[in-house]
């Protein structure tokens, strides 16, 4: 349509953004094949001269899109009109009001006066769930925990079957693979009431911390046995 800038998804999408971000200004794209009254509302929107802060949007109709920016945008229902502050113009979320000219209004100034980009998001780094104990430090560590030390007792240099056909050998002990399954069904439950710190021990390595236990048995085909050592006020013991 005439005055508002014609997008196309994909590279032509991002050209766009990148002439946002040089220029310093929010933006307002939308999206879809939408009602002559809407088009007609944000190009005149465009054009004032009374609303001094409409000169910092860059305005633009993508009525072409591409199933990936549809996935991206979360864009369920067409026309829509996707906005970016003048903070952060390559980053578009879908508007979610009416689409009505008061409402734009509003939505549009706070776009403007938004100057500042959101913090970027934190990468979340893979934790290991249960951890390999190598010392007396590393066991000092989870029965100091303030709630429950799960000690799994492995037999780590024992005979495990072959992996499947096309399968790498696993990196873990199948014991210590099925404690980290359960760690992580706790974790996602999120029962904050009570903490499970998990460790496990090679007792083929240390084969004397295992004999105070009278489940375990030297020489048994047993794979792993478990002890729970609950922790006080102040931390666990042994």
């Amino acid at each position: 349509p005439g005055g508002l800038e014609v997008v196309h998804g994909g590279q032509k999408l991002k050209q766009f953004l990148e002439d946002a971000v040089r220029t310093k200004r929010a933006v307002v794209l939308l999206v879809g094949i939408a009602p002559p009254t809407i088009v007609e509302m944000l190009k005149k929107f465009k054009g004032s001269k009374e609303e001094e802060f409409m000169k910092q949007v860059k305005f633009g109709h993508m009525s072409t899109i591409l199933p990936a920016d549809t996935h991206k945008y979360k864009l369920r229902k067409l026309p829509a009109v996707l906005m970016s502050t003048k903070g952060d113009p390559a980053t578009l979320r879908l508007f979610e009001g009416k689409l009505e000219a008061d409402v734009l209004q509003k939505a549009i100034e706070i776009l403007v006066r938004t100057k500042t980009a959101a913090p970027p998001k934190k990468e979340q780094v893979p934790v290991d769930m249960v951890s390999k104990v190598e010392d007396q430090a590393g066991l000092d560590a989870c029965l100091g925990v303030k709630g429950v030390c799960v000690v799994a007792l492995v037999h780590a240099g024992g005979q495990h079957p072959p992996p499947a056909k096309g399968r790498k050998p696993a990196s873990k002990p199948p014991a210590v693979q099925h404690l980290e399954r359960v760690a992580e069904k706790i974790a996602k439950a999120k029962a904050k009431r009570l903490k499970l710190a998990f460790v496990w021990i090679d007792i083929d390595r240390f084969p004397t911390f295992a004999q105070p236990f009278a489940t375990f048995k030297p020489g048994a085909d047993q794979e792993a046995c478990v002890a729970a050592a609950a922790a006080g006020g102040e931390g666990g013991s042994s």
